[in-house]
């Protein structure tokens, strides 16, 4: 049976230092099936999708979820992708793991068996947040669970945090419509956080958010909206 769905690779042929192989292979077979981490995964999927209409950018969406086209970045095996399918959002993933969206296939292949319903074919694309290969003025809004630790996580420098952040803002604000949104779930050294929220500056209007400070629990986030 042919699975639902598009994996479209869109890698950089140049091979870049990433440190993202603990979700390859039997890693990402593993972190899958975790139920653990499927619980985890959808909380903090609802979070990220209510921060969307936080107050502090803009409050409520002036259309349905179901309206808008969403790029999950770092959509991973799909956890996001099922709480976003069930409020029929158009969804395109983006993730450096081939094998995590193999599992994302394997999922939606699996939700369509069991609960008998037919889904909107997920388009996921194998990339990475640093390349981000989209037009302009292509997506309504932005979520990120956890992909976004990786993306400075091994720079010493400071002029190269910067860079890299720098080029990720200009991207997303060019892949954006007008009022775009943005939510990202990451867990930064605390060292890194001020690279992060001058990287936004001037592109986004926002800022930084956290559930359960000082906790076992403690959870943060960027809420932006694209500046016109």
């Amino acid at each position: 049976m042919k699975e639902r769905g598009l994996i479209l690779s869109m890698s950089p042929s140049k091979k870049e230092k990433l440190t993202r192989t603990d979700y390859l292979g039997k890693d990402a077979e593993e972190y899958s099936r975790s139920k653990w981490m499927a619980r985890l995964q959808i909380n903090t999927s609802i979070r990220v999708i209510s921060l969307l209409e936080d107050e502090r950018i803009g409050g409520k969406l002036t259309k349905p979820l179901q309206n808008y086209i969403i790029l999950d970045a770092g959509c991973g095996s799909g956890y996001s992708s099922v709480v976003l399918e069930d409020k029929n959002v158009c969804l395109v993933g983006l993730d450096y793991s081939f094998d995590m969206l193999e599992e994302n296939l394997l999922q939606q292949k699996n939700i369509e068996r069991n609960e008998k319903r037919n889904k909107i074919p997920r388009i996921l694309i194998n990339g990475i947040i640093e390349h981000l290969p989209f037009r302009n003025n292509i997506i309504h809004h932005v979520i990120s669970i956890s992909a976004f630790n990786f993306v400075i996580k091994d720079s010493q420098r400071d002029y190269i945090k910067s860079s890299i952040l720098s080029s990720i803002v200009q991207s997303l604000k060019e892949l954006l419509k007008k009022r775009g949104r943005i939510v990202i779930e990451f867990y930064p050294k605390k060292e890194d956080i001020e690279y992060y929220l001058r990287a936004f500056k001037g592109a986004f209007t926002g800022g930084l958010i956290i559930d359960n400070p000082g906790k076992r629990k403690e959870q943060k986030f960027l809420i932006l909206r694209r500046e016109d």
